[in-house]
């Protein structure tokens, strides 16, 4: 009987430690995600300068409705990053409480 419940005891630690193990995997790849958003953003805003520039250099009034049309869709590209990057933080801290909470049952059990 008390064999059953050892074995009962450890395969509940083990799961437990693989749900930790996923939990964290989870929220390092938010993170990276999320350093990886500023960086396109980034990278987004210079390339969209440089075409505005050169459209904007040839003064061609029929580039104008196309130039509009860019600036347009660019902020709303970066406004759907931004989105992502608040969801990614959002499931970030999340994921930081669970396993607080994980480690904190865990004391509690020794």
């Amino acid at each position: 009987m008390l064999e059953k419940l050892s074995l009962k005891s450890n395969n509940k630690t083990q799961q437990r430690q693989a749900i930790v193990d996923d939990l964290t995997m989870d929220k390092n790849i938010l993170t990276i995600s999320d350093s990886t958003s500023i960086v396109v953003i980034d990278k987004m805003t210079n390339l969209e300068q440089t075409v505005i520039q050169r459209w904007a250099a040839g003064a061609n009034p029929l580039v104008q409705n196309v130039l509009e049309k860019f600036e347009i869709r660019q902020k709303e590209r970066v406004n759907e990053i931004n989105n992502d990057r608040q969801l990614c933080l959002h499931l970030v801290n999340i994921l930081q409480s669970w396993l607080l909470f994980e480690q904190y049952e865990e004391r509690i059990k020794l």
